[in-house]
């Protein structure tokens, strides 16, 4: 707009108020019928639709994508103020504890779980944020291609998306959680922040309850739970 003096307007009514103005309109698609003159351009319903909604479908992903991680964070922020949850963020802190106690090849007792993390790779907070980011970049793609506002084939569509979306994610978890280097911690780092807001610092107790419950869990067969 600003090097050439040209901008794209979209609508049958304001083509038609842009017409009657004193700018100069270069170039019309438009369907056949609603529009006549040496400048229009007949195109298919299916090219149409496809120049319509490329760049209005990324911007409708990027709006619905920050709406998304929105209501994450405020749901997680406000859970993390409830007295009780907070009470179960421990219990999940202790957990952490004790898992990176066990990987790290330590007796699991109160003692070596004490002085542990307790934020983890693998978390679950960072496996559903990580699914957020993904589905939005699936959606992104796919919507630029299928008629996103059909109601039924977005829904559709986000249904058969969480095959890849889940799948992806999973196989990122195992990535950053099995290495250790710049690289994944850079890749995990969003994860790990939102663990302050899910993780708190357990007491003895609540250690003691994770250990039990990891010792009844492992598998008999040495290595059997390796990532």
């Amino acid at each position: 707009r600003t090097e050439h003096g040209l901008f794209v307007a979209e609508g049958e009514k304001l083509i038609g108020e842009l017409r009657g103005s004193h700018l100069k309109v270069r170039k019309i698609f438009a369907l056949e019928g609603v529009f006549a003159g040496p400048e229009v351009e007949t195109v298919a319903p299916r090219d149409m639709e496809r120049l319509s909604l490329l760049k209005t479908a990324a911007l409708h992903n990027l709006i619905e994508g920050v709406i998304k991680v929105a209501i994450f964070l405020a749901y997680l922020i406000l859970c993390s103020k409830q007295k009780d949850v907070r009470r179960v963020f421990c219990y999940h802190g202790a957990e952490h504890k004790t898992i990176f106690c066990y990987e790290a090849g330590l007796p699991l007792t109160v003692e070596n779980a004490r002085i542990q993390p307790k934020h983890h790779p693998r978390c679950g907070t960072s496996f559903l944020f990580v699914v957020i980011i993904v589905s939005i970049l699936c959606s992104s793609i796919v919507f630029s291609y299928v008629n996103w506002q059909n109601i039924w084939v977005r829904i559709g569509m986000h249904l058969l998306l969480l095959i890849p979306v889940v799948g992806i994610t999973y196989e990122f978890n195992r990535l950053v959680g099995r290495h250790d280097n710049a690289l994944t911690r850079v890749l995990s780092a969003p994860g790990m922040w939102l663990q302050n807001f899910t993780v708190n610092e357990p007491d003895d107790s609540m250690l003691e309850v994770a250990i039990e419950a990891l010792k009844l869990v492992l598998p008999e067969e040495k290595d059997k739970d390796r990532w």
